[in-house]
């Protein structure tokens, strides 16, 4: 494992996978509300 960190602009190719991190989260913090990025349409483009 490599102890690099390469910070980088969100590609497009990142959007699926994001967007799936940022609403499990949500869920686990029953932040899975309308209102919150859980239900905006944005979270899926980012």
């Amino acid at each position: 494992m490599s102890n690099k960190i390469e910070i980088r602009l969100v590609r497009p190719e990142d959007n699926d996978k994001l967007a799936q991190i940022i609403r499990q989260v949500l869920t686990e913090f029953n932040a899975n509300l309308p209102g919150t990025p859980f239900t905006d349409a944005k979270t899926d483009s980012l």
